[in-house]
């Protein structure tokens, strides 16, 4: 039973991971921009983040260093936390 239980919060959690992304991603390209990207930060933090800060924070995430943040990238910091 508590293995059942486990796998059902990790699809919860799964679910509820895809459905901020999907807020997130505005224009529907699958992957978060810089801006989309500020925002999410934004709103989980009372502290004004920078231009240079928010970059910097992006390349921690951007694992492939495309310069946006993919699902994969955004389930991997989330996870984290």
């Amino acid at each position: 039973m508590p293995e059942e239980r486990e796998e059902a919060e990790e699809y919860i959690a799964e679910s509820l991971i895809k459905d901020m992304f999907r807020v997130l991603d505005k224009n529907r390209c699958g992957f978060l921009t810089c801006a989309e990207f500020r925002t999410l930060i934004s709103g989980m933090s009372e502290v004004s983040v920078t231009k240079d800060e928010m970059e910097e924070l992006i390349e921690d995430v951007d694992k492939n260093r495309d310069g946006r943040v993919t699902y994969d990238e955004f389930n991997k910091m989330i996870s984290k936390w």
